[in-house]
């Protein structure tokens, strides 16, 4: 078991999120710098490293671009319950994997960051963003970690992917995704600014006491 009390790190839910992006980022990049062949010379004469292919690497990099934008989509939710005066116990209800579900919670939030000053344009741009993204993402989280998934019945089925990846559908995810998860970044930053929102010193605590900030 790794002891996380040992690692420099900080355990709130925008580390997280960057954290997953980082690692789609760096995945994806491994993927990409991978697509030639590479001769390597050795002893015994040249040897010929065949080049990564897609299907190396599409899984964990889809699934942690899109538990980047999930955990986002917590957050901003988290924070709409923290700005209308609700208590902690209400942050924690936010949950599920469902992008459409937690879409319509931190929708509400960006409506709250448009009165506060926050362009419309900007705000219906990532809005925009959003549900083109989630035209293209595994809604509920399964076919990104599992081959099957189980059904209201009980039985289970396969995961059929909500999109036919290849290298140009992977290389347009990945923009399009580090444009949205770019400006959810921004927004959180905005959110965050002591004085951009008015945080009161009880809605601050609120945040705290379920690490959305320190």
């Amino acid at each position: 078991m790794i002891n996380l009390t040992r690692v420099p790190v900080k355990l709130d839910w925008y580390t997280y999120a960057s954290n997953y992006h980082n690692a789609a980022t760096a995945l994806y990049n491994i993927y990409k710098d991978g697509k030639t062949s590479t001769i390597v010379e050795t002893k015994g004469g040249p040897i010929t490293i065949p080049p990564n292919e897609i299907e190396d690497v599409m899984y964990p990099i889809l699934f942690s671009y899109r538990h980047s934008v999930e955990i986002y989509l917590k957050m901003f939710s988290k924070m709409k319950h923290a700005i209308n005066g609700e208590p902690v116990h209400k942050l924690a209800e936010v949950s599920g994997h469902s992008l459409s579900n937690l879409w319509r919670e931190a929708e509400d939030f960006l409506d709250i960051l448009t009165d506060k000053g926050v362009q419309k344009a900007r705000i219906a741009q990532i809005k925009n963003n959003i549900h083109s993204f989630m035209n293209s993402a595994d809604l509920n989280s399964f076919t990104f970690r599992y081959p099957t998934k189980k059904l209201p019945s009980g039985r289970t089925t396969a995961a059929k992917p909500s999109i036919n990846i290849n290298t140009f559908n992977l290389e347009n995810y990945v923009k399009q995704t580090d444009s949205l998860l770019e400006d959810f970044n921004a927004l959180w930053q905005m959110a965050t600014n002591p004085t951009f929102l008015g945080w009161t010193p009880a809605q601050k605590q609120v945040l705290k006491d379920d690490y959305i900030i320190f």
